[in-house]
């Protein structure tokens, strides 16, 4: 592993990271039935309540990557009981950075990728074993015999897939001056999906952030059903021509959460 620098604060990014502020549809392709499924799985512990009808769940950046990482392993056909193996490695498993803090193996080789920018893999290895490593570590347990082949998931592209911001700009220092409001705000303000966003401030703190982000062409109807039946917006705007669906826009509110 690359020599953990004195200056960086592990337990600050930690903390940012575990902000509960994201909705899901921060991450493409991920539903609330497929939430549904991978909890009843055990692959995720889902403990959160809607604070109004409608309203959005909200998950911190490690729950959204995790959520990432199980999507790309169920798409290439690993197993749920596999699944839950990785699950217990990465949550199960403490790292402590040079200050002995530790943190769940997750947490920190994400923040170990964020700082040195080396790649970090998730492998199943052939004889069933499990290793959350970084390219150096990898290297090593090959030529130890641990890993001859298997299944390599690299998590570094779900953090640039997720949070481009975070994967392009470690300005920690910067976020580090922000309230977790704020940190809530930007992060959705730089997702870059939205046509039109609304911050709605009470006693000098964001309350709300309403985002208006258009629904895409490509099999409109469904996606617009889809979300009828989800229930994660307040407002759907829908314009037609000739019969036909011309546009359509949906409204979300986030209300950040109340301490």
């Amino acid at each position: 592993m690359n020599q953990t620098n004195n200056t960086v604060d592990f337990e600050e990014m930690n903390r940012l990271l575990s902000i509960k502020g994201y909705a899901l549809n921060h991450v493409e392709g991920i539903t609330r039935k497929m939430v549904h499924s991978w909890t009843k799985n055990d692959l995720i512990v889902e403990n959160r309540k809607q604070s109004t009808k409608g309203a959005v769940y909200y998950f911190d950046a490690i729950e959204l990557l995790w959520l990432s990482v199980i999507n790309e392993m169920r798409q290439y056909g690993i197993p749920i009981k596999k699944i839950k193996i990785c699950r217990e490695g990465v949550f199960g498993t403490l790292v402590k950075d040079q200050q002995q803090n530790s943190y769940p193996a997750f947490n920190f080789y994400i923040i170990h990728a964020l700082i040195y920018k080396v790649p970090v893999y998730l492998v199943f290895a052939d004889h069933e074993g499990f290793y959350i490593v970084d390219d150096q570590q990898l290297f090593s347990k090959i030529r130890e015999g641990a890993i001859h082949s298997g299944a390599f998931f690299l998590l570094n592209k779900h953090i640039e897939n997720v949070f481009p911001m975070l994967a392009e700009e470690m300005d920690f220092n910067e976020l580090s001056g922000l309230t977790e409001k704020e940190i809530i705000a930007l992060q959705i303000i730089r997702k870059q999906t939205y046509t039109y966003i609304k911050i709605t401030k009470k006693d000098n703190e964001i309350e709300m952030i309403e985002g208006v982000e258009r629904v895409g062409k490509l099999e409109r109807s469904k996606q617009i059903t889809e979300l009828l039946k989800l229930g994660e917006y307040q407002k759907i705007e829908i314009k037609q021509s000739n019969g036909k669906i011309a546009s359509a826009y949906r409204t979300t509110r986030y209300r950040t959460p109340r301490k």
